[in-house]
């Protein structure tokens, strides 16, 4: 694997049909096929082939559909894919998310604030630990919408990542907090954000708004709107040059 200096994320605003794996994971490989040629790594919405469910009858295990499909579109396409779906290990559930390599590679991170307000907790395990990986040579970091709202678990001790990744299913109603929080998250951490969020309107009648965002290290949004997706070119130059110069990291308690 090449290391890359500049590499181009997309970020999938999609609709999510409801408990329809079929559909949701047919329309995803239509959108990477029609709008992803050329992208390094695609970000999807959270639990995006089922929408947000604890229904254990959507669980799978790592060889499920979901998991497997990615794997091809990301073989099929050159790219990485990131995601969530609820996934079982026999006995517990998780709200995983997965980065999925074209050579099938795959990392995980399992959700560790878990929706309370909506009774996530009550259904789902928390994971416990962050991940942190290496893709093209960028250092990487995943968590999942509710994760956002806590800037603790998400501090970038020692620069150790460039780039968060944040699938999410966040409501038109907290539209404003979605916003500000991600350039908060950005900003603190001088480290790319790239998020992902649903549209529509869900089973139970809540809308959502997409508005996913690529942001940069200061804050900034440097994604750009392409129909249903928005997609960046990363500098990792840009990145590294700004760090040195703004040492802010090396305050930090």
């Amino acid at each position: 694997m090449v290391a890359k200096d500049k590499i181009k994320v997309a970020s999938i605003n999609m609709d999510v049909k409801w408990h329809d794996k079929h559909h949701n994971l047919s329309e995803t490989a239509r959108v990477i096929n029609s709008f992803c040629q050329g992208c390094d790594l695609v970000v999807l919405p959270e639990m995006f082939a089922t929408g947000f469910t604890f229904d254990k009858d959507m669980a799978e295990d790592k060889q499920g559909m979901i998991v497997t499909a990615v794997e091809r579109m990301a073989a099929d396409n050159h790219i990485a894919i990131c995601g969530t779906y609820l996934a079982s290990d026999g006995r517990e559930l998780y709200n995983r998310c997965f980065f999925i390599m074209p050579d099938g590679s795959c990392c995980i991170y399992d959700k560790h604030h878990l929706f309370s307000l909506g009774g996530e907790n009550l259904h789902l395990t928390a994971g416990d630990e962050r991940t942190f990986f290496n893709y093209l040579g960028w250092n990487i970091t995943m968590f999942v919408c509710y994760d956002l709202r806590f800037p603790k678990w998400m501090r970038n001790d020692g620069n150790a990542y460039d780039i968060v990744l944040l699938p999410a299913n966040w409501p038109a109603k907290r539209e404003y907090a979605w916003r500000q929080l991600q350039i908060a998250r950005a900003i603190e951490n001088e480290a790319y954000v790239v998020t992902c969020n649903r549209t529509g309107i869900d089973a139970a009648g809540m809308e959502y708004m997409g508005n996913s965002m690529i942001i940069d290290y200061a804050g900034q949004s440097v994604g750009i709107d392409e129909s249903c997706i928005v997609t960046a070119e990363l500098d990792k130059h840009q990145l590294m040059a700004f760090r040195s110069k703004y040492r802010f990291w090396q305050d930090a308690d």
